[in-house]
């Protein structure tokens, strides 16, 4: 997996984390700062090793 930054035209960041077979598998919100991704994506490889699974698959629709 890798995680990729972009910008769009506006100036504003995201980033996408990208599997082995260059499959999004997650993407962040806009930002106004480069560094501001950085730090989420160091948050996301911090945290998502011990992360909770919510799982909500058997629960009843409203």
């Amino acid at each position: 997996m890798k995680f990729v930054i972009l910008r769009n035209e506006a100036g504003k960041f995201w980033w996408r984390g990208v599997g082995n077979n260059n499959e999004i598998m997650a993407a962040s919100q806009m930002m106004e700062r480069k560094q501001s991704c950085l730090d989420s994506i160091a948050t996301v490889k911090r945290e998502a090793a011990s992360a909770e699974i919510v799982d909500k698959t058997d629960e009843p629709e409203s």
